[in-house]
């Protein structure tokens, strides 16, 4: 069974300070390049992705794609020194609605990977972004993680009451990572 969907979801992350009055470079998470304009707040979480470290008010977003921030209590360059790889995130209700056959990756983690001819292959571990399509990281006991684009193609179906992700991997993937 996957895991309880989180109470939160990443935004962004936070990246250098930009300047000397605690602004920062912030990279989005989101598929959204507008996705920090509408918020006034966002919670902050910890480079190790769960501890909760707060909530501040966003003072100012500017350049391109809203790519600097200026958080409340951010006064200067060692303050936001400090804040380098904090997560920016929203309350799951805040969270823009999905398309069809649209995923949260916090809501995929650590779910069962099936192939239709193998049968369980391993487990989701992570994933990331590529320009052409997503790649997931398939964690396999005992042998190296398997990649696998994430297509229409490749992923079948994504069943959250059973905790299981169905998959048809192309041909001769298996024998690269086996």
């Amino acid at each position: 069974m996957a895991e309880p969907l989180q109470d939160y979801l990443f935004v962004a992350v936070l990246r250098a300070p930009h300047g000397v009055k605690g602004e920062l470079k912030v990279k989005l998470l989101s598929d959204l390049p507008d996705r920090l304009a509408g918020l006034a707040e966002v919670f902050l979480f910890a480079p190790d992705e769960k501890t909760l470290l707060g909530k501040r008010h966003i003072l100012n977003l500017r350049g391109a794609d809203h790519s600097i921030i200026k958080l409340e209590g951010i006064r200067d360059r060692s303050a936001a020194e400090k804040l380098r790889g904090v997560f920016l995130a929203v309350p799951r209700e805040e969270a823009y609605p999905l398309k069809k056959d649209q995923y949260f990756l916090a809501d995929l983690l650590n779910m069962k990977v099936y192939d239709k001819l193998r049968g369980l292959i391993g487990t989701l571990k992570d994933a990331a972004e590529n320009p052409s399509q997503d790649i997931l990281f398939i964690a396999r006991k005992g042998k190296k993680d398997l990649l696998l684009p994430f297509t229409k193609e490749n992923v079948l179906s994504v069943d959250f009451s059973k905790g299981i992700i169905k998959v048809d991997l192309p041909e001769g993937l298996w024998e690269i990572y086996d």
